[in-house]
């Protein structure tokens, strides 16, 4: 009987939405960083640039390029914007 109860409780959790979304949205924030840096280091890689990618350290994304002189570092802020209403 207390199985039937488990099961019974769990198909309604399954069923129910979540009370709250704030991880997902931040999970998806971080996500979106991630990717547009990982995209911008490729884009280097492509050009055959010589630099250092400085992930999350003061900067969303620090690139010390050393084809530029060391006063022309990168600095990116990396935000999503929500669009819509």
């Amino acid at each position: 009987m207390l199985i039937r109860v488990i099961f019974m409780g769990f198909d309604n959790y399954l069923l129910s939405s979540p009370r709250e979304i704030s991880g997902s949205q931040t999970s998806r924030k971080y996500d979106y960083q991630k990717n547009w840096s990982l995209l911008k280091i490729l884009e280097l890689l492509k050009k055959n640039k010589d630099f250092i990618a400085l992930i999350d350290y003061h900067e969303d994304l620090v690139i010390i390029n050393f084809d530029e002189p060391l006063e022309k570092l990168e600095f990116y802020q990396i935000k999503c914007v929500k669009r819509g209403n």
